[in-house]
């Protein structure tokens, strides 16, 4: 009888750390920001630069009709003010959308003037979307960026 008892211990010690260990593991992270936006001038091509507070999941896209590329950020939220973009062409991106298209996914959707090849390259503390095109514009911003923008 005592060994039953003692088999009963174990297993019921081993349930416990069981449900301890999914509870961690269940345990929800905090959802990273958008905290900035900026289009900005790079060699042969444009550079829209996505400053990221947090760990979050890229999944990218294209759209055509018109040609627009989309980028989610999955696991994040947006917390920079509003602005529109002033729909000034650069590089060969026309407009600049920036949304929470669901409560744990940001969408960006850039306007293109035509097909244009672009990479997306995840950075420590950014997202960079290159759009090959002309280099020769004035930058835009959204929000406080400037660190990611410069680097």
């Amino acid at each position: 009888m005592r060994r039953f008892y003692q088999l009963a211990a174990i297993a019921a010690a081993l349930t416990v750390g069981a449900d301890r260990a999914t509870a961690a593991a269940e345990t929800p992270r905090a959802p990273a920001s958008v905290t900035a936006l900026s289009v900005v001038p790079a060699a042969g091509r444009a550079e829209v630069v996505v400053t990221i507070d947090g760990a979050v999941e890229v999944v990218d896209f294209t759209l055509d009709n018109p040609r627009r590329i989309v980028l989610d950020f999955r696991g994040a939220t947006l917390s920079m003010p509003a602005r529109f973009y002033d729909k000034v062409s650069r590089g060969g991106i026309t407009n600049v959308r920036v949304a929470q298209y669901r409560p744990d996914v940001v969408r960006l959707v850039l306007d293109l003037d035509g097909p244009r090849d672009y990479s997306v390259v995840r950075g420590e503390r950014d997202v960079r979307v290159a759009v090959s095109g002309p280099d020769q514009f004035a930058a835009w911003q959204l929000g406080d960026g400037t660190k990611s923008a410069s680097a």
